[in-house]
């Protein structure tokens, strides 16, 4: 069989023979010729007037797969009953027709009738799909076919073919290079190269002719890619004009492979609007049109192995002396080596059997489905060696989450046997300062009891020995009281620890862990506590230990009241913030607002909870903390008094603002310590 196929007729025929079968298929190709003819002359004469043919109307005037020369078998009437004069058959491959070269080939067969008036003319069109067996059936003296059908044909063992006239274009320096291929895409596409349109969409012509598919696989091929795999997709068309064209105006393909010179032809007789297109790897040596591949002999002329030789020599003598018949000419003696060469690199044609079943071959074939099968049994492989290597992880990172656990437990408990520690230190000494203070009065009372005691005894006659000695004893007592007091007094006034420099981070992520640690396994679930860092690490004067219980007692109060809310999930937000201070001109007459000096940076902690709505008069008891301390069942109690009183020893502000939602915001502000350089 034949190299050149093309999809074969539709079965519609049911049990009829084959020669109905095709007397039928030739009635409806000679139809087709007919009024494809009719369009295509509209449009070419409508082309010639300025006039721009749609693309559409082109399609409908090519509606046939293949356009007829004359349709199947055209017999010159005879010029009277009897004519004795020798037939000439010339069979045309249905391949071959396209609507630019169907008027062409006409005038060309028809000037030929009119130069060998001695011969009885008949022209028919043979299918591809089943050239050879049209041609051993038909018996034709001639072959009209491409340069591709050409050269396989006159290496059929079957059928007796010599190629003895190829055309050549005026516009080709040789005639052979008078056919070639050419990539188009869109204007604003990016693409100029063939590396650039590997894997995307392409439509060409029958995929058996050199001018369509063949020389752009070719090109493929050289350029060292795989043409099979070229693009992730190749939709075939009947015809190269209007449908490739069609396709990638409309964006339905993003490349169009067309013969070479179809593509300026089309836009000489403005039948599509070929400014938006684009030409791929365009070359313009040895055809002066744009071509994107290498070049090869056109149209060919075969002579049948039966044929008469002086029919040869007539029609060879006639055909040559054509000249310039709609630009091509023929000539004789060109070298069908260029196309044989293309068969052998794409491994088509005589070279088929190239595509053996050798293991290569057979993976070539079916790579994907065994690179499929591979890439499965290797990601199962990897599968179970993830699994391995994740199992070890997630038990060695178990055991490390474990470890710190237990440190984490440990180090809380310390940090809260600390907290708890300093806490009472810090109530004991608030304590002091009360119990100081209303001592005081009592041991002054005493020692003025004690004086006019004395006074009254001094002014009695009875001395008693006994009584003096009494009073003397608790004047001594009172008046050692009374040291003490002053000397406590002295501490309350004067006295503070040495403050150093803290890394307020680390303090606060010791006070969450200590709290979220005081709460039961179902709260510490349930609880949301974030810490917002904010790419801060700030670092404050001050008591690391006496931080610690700050907030240790405000992330507590926060969690507990956390749970309060009945419209959102309980959380705690830890924000750290740094804000430039500026003095302010007038004082705001709020004791929780230091006053800084100009241009000093500021350290904001903003500790935010979830909860119930408090109402004013919790705000209230929250504003006079530190006058008047009184629990409430939001759970304000002394701890709260403590914080202040830490606050304010290292020079901080805590404000309280009400959370619209429900729940509190406690805002505290402390000056930023100066880095050392």
């Amino acid at each position: 069989m034949f190299l050149m196929r093309s999809p074969g007729p539709i079965h519609l025929f049911g049990c009829w023979t084959e020669a109905q079968k095709s007397r039928i298929i030739d009635a409806m190709k000679l139809l087709a010729s007919r009024i494809s003819s009719l369009f295509l002359l509209a449009a070419l004469i409508t082309g010639a007037a300025g006039a721009a043919l749609p693309v559409l109307s082109a399609r409908a005037a090519t509606g046939a797969e293949a356009l007829p020369i004359s349709g199947v078998t055209i017999e010159a009437p005879a010029g009277k009953q009897g004519d004795f004069r020798p037939l000439l058959s010339i069979s045309v491959v249905d391949t071959l027709i396209n609507p630019f070269d169907a008027l062409a080939l006409e005038r060309t067969l028809e000037q030929l009738s009119d130069r060998l008036p001695q011969y009885r003319w008949r022209q028919m069109v043979i299918p591809a799909a089943d050239a050879e067996e049209s041609l051993l059936s038909n018996k034709p003296d001639f072959l009209l076919a491409p340069s591709g059908f050409a050269a396989y044909a006159q290496l059929s063992s079957r059928v007796s073919a010599v190629r003895i006239a190829t055309r050549r274009t005026v516009l080709a320096d040789r005639a052979d290079h008078s056919v070639g291929s050419v990539f188009i895409v869109r204007a604003e596409r990016p693409w100029r190269t063939l590396r650039d349109i590997e894997g995307l969409r392409a439509a060409s012509g029958l995929q058996t002719t050199v001018e369509g598919w063949l020389a752009a696989a070719g090109e493929i091929e050289r350029a060292g890619f795989d043409p099979d795999h070229f693009f992730s997709e190749l939709v075939v068309k009947s015809n190269a004009y209007p449908d490739v064209i069609s396709e990638v105006l409309s964006g339905g393909t993003d490349v169009g492979i067309l013969p070479a010179c179809l593509l300026e032809a089309v836009a000489e007789k403005k039948l599509a609007r070929t400014e938006g297109l684009r030409v791929i790897n365009a070359k313009t040596e040895g055809l002066r049109c744009l071509h994107s591949t290498d070049l090869y002999p056109g149209l060919s002329l075969v002579a049948l192995g039966d044929t008469d030789e002086e029919k040869v020599r007539d029609v060879l003598g006639a055909l040559l002396s054509l000249k310039d018949i709609d630009g091509y000419e023929w000539f004789a003696n060109v070298s069908d080596a260029p196309v044989l060469k293309l068969f052998q690199d794409l491994r088509v044609g005589p070279w088929a059997h190239l595509r053996d079943m050798s293991p290569g071959a057979i993976f070539l074939r079916y790579r994907e489905e065994i690179l499929f099968f591979l890439g499965i049994l290797v990601l199962l492989i990897l599968n179970e060696i993830r699994l391995h290597v994740l199992f070890k992880k997630r038990t060695q990172a178990l055991s490390e989450a474990l470890e710190r656990n237990i440190r984490s437990e440990a180090e809380a408990a310390e940090a809260r046997q600390q907290a708890a520690g300093l806490e009472r230190r810090s109530v004991v000494s608030q304590m002091s300062g009360m119990v100081a203070h209303e001592i005081n009065a009592p041991v002054g009372a005493i020692r003025a009891y004690c004086a006019v005691l004395r006074i009254l005894l001094r002014n009695d006659e009875k001395k008693e020995e006994r009584i003096a000695v009494a009073l003397k004893g608790v004047e001594h007592e009172a008046e050692k009281v009374a040291g003490i007091v002053d000397r406590v007094r002295q501490y309350a006034r004067t006295g503070r620890t040495e403050h150093a420099e803290v890394p307020l981070l680390r303090v606060i992520e010791r006070g969450i862990r200590s709290a979220r640690s005081e709460l039961s396994e179902e709260k510490r679930e349930r609880l949301s506590v974030k810490l917002h860092a904010n790419g801060l690490e700030p670092v404050v004067l001050g008591d690391a230990l006496e931080l610690e219980v700050l907030f240790l007692n405000l992330v507590r109060n926060a969690a507990s009241a956390a749970f309060g809310s009945q419209s959102e999930p309980p959380f705690v937000s830890v924000m750290i913030n740094r804000v430039a201070a500026e003095r302010p001109e007038e004082s705001s007459g709020n004791e929780l607002d230091p006053r800084p000096a100009p241009g000093e940076s500021r350290i904001e902690v903003v500790i935010e909870n979830s909860g119930a709505k408090l109402d004013d008069a919790a705000m209230a008891r929250l504003a006079k903390l530190g006058d008047a301390i009184v629990p409430s069942p939001q759970g304000l109690g002394i701890g709260l008094g403590i914080c202040r009183g830490i606050a304010e020893g290292h020079g901080a502000s805590m404000k309280f603002a009400r959370r619209e939602a429900g729940g509190v915001v406690v805002v505290l502000s402390f000056p930023e310590a100066a880095r050392k350089e």
